[in-house]
């Protein structure tokens, strides 16, 4: 089901271990697994976790790599906290009648 599917996890920080920084890791990993390509977007990259991503062979970049994504890169895209890239952003204000991913939004708060 997932085999060859191509995913995008958004994830504000990923530096300490906190619920929704473990959900991101535990995805990406889980979706590899599948068959799934993934990669991981995040503002800030960095120890103690950035080294489980790094492990389990978790393809991040940063908001400092300034990676220029387009919607036709992703089937999915899993958003958390509201963030996206803005190479993202900018394309989807321009875009009509183009296929998109289907995007999820995850809000963890309580």
């Amino acid at each position: 089901m997932f085999n060859g599917k191509r995913f995008l996890i958004t994830q504000p920080m990923i530096r300490g271990f906190n619920g929704s920084t473990l959900v991101a890791l535990e995805l990406a990993t889980t979706l590899q697994k599948l068959g799934a390509k993934v990669r991981v977007y995040t503002c800030d990259f960095s120890a103690p976790a950035s080294a489980y991503f790094k492990k389990a062979g978790i393809q991040v970049d940063s908001i400092s790599d300034r990676p220029n994504y387009k919607l036709s890169d992703f089937d999915y895209v899993w958003v958390h906290s509201q963030i996206l890239p803005t190479s993202l952003v900018e394309e989807l204000t321009n875009v009509r009648n183009k296929k998109r991913p289907a995007f999820i939004f995850l809000h963890m708060s309580g």
